[in-house]
């Protein structure tokens, strides 16, 4: 990762957006440096990447919200982290789907390389494959959903409520009554897979 940028200027969101807006690249250097080591690990636990899969998601994060920026679509309705982690969940979705070609398929003719355990690779695809789709839906169809898989990352990373209220801007005692819901509205979502496995 690029090194720490420092620097004697404040930086607040708007001060960012703007110098992104600029072309200039400390904006984003700065977000990078801030959210970007929060981000890889999440990519790399939650949606089983390898290392080198989770810097490619993380790189074409940056790279959508660097241009979305600049091309006035962020409308701050939510907080820089939560943007970028809602890019992050889809690119990482994007990196599955484009890695979920079953084996032994033939590619332009060649044939791939036999697996040596192709039940539990076919069983590692489908876990893989079902939460990525399951995401996916839960986006499109719940309300707040880019909010909600915010506070729940922020859990699964072992967050303390308070950090997490702070971030999503709420207070704790509706920071805990929200991320209970959320975890109710997911878990149907998620049972989905379960059923499919049996």
């Amino acid at each position: 990762m690029l090194g720490e940028l420092k620097l004697n200027k404040q930086w607040d969101e708007q001060t960012i957006l703007d110098n992104i807006r600029a072309g200039k690249q400390t904006g984003a250097t700065y977000v990078f440096n801030q959210y970007g080591k929060r981000l890889l690990p999440f990519f790399e636990r939650q949606f089983k990447l390898s290392h080198e899969e989770a810097e490619d998601a993380l790189q074409e994060t940056f790279i959508a919200f660097i241009k979305s920026v600049r091309e006035d679509k962020f409308r701050r309705e939510a907080s820089l982290f939560t943007y970028l982690s809602k890019i992050g969940v889809n690119e990482c979705l994007r990196i599955i789907k484009e890695n979920s070609k079953p084996e032994g398929v033939l590619i332009d003719g060649v044939p791939i390389e036999e697996v040596p355990n192709p039940t539990d690779l076919i069983e590692a695809l489908h876990n893989r494959l079902c939460v990525a789709k399951v995401l996916e839906e839960f986006e499109k169809n719940e309300e707040n959903a880019a909010e909600r898989l915010t506070a729940l990352t922020f859990q699964f990373e072992d967050r303390s409520i308070k950090e997490i209220a702070d971030e999503i801007g709420r207070k704790e005692g509706a920071t805990k009554t929200f991320i209970f819901e959320c975890k109710k509205k997911l878990r149907p979502y998620l049972r989905k897979c379960r059923n499919e496995r049996n």
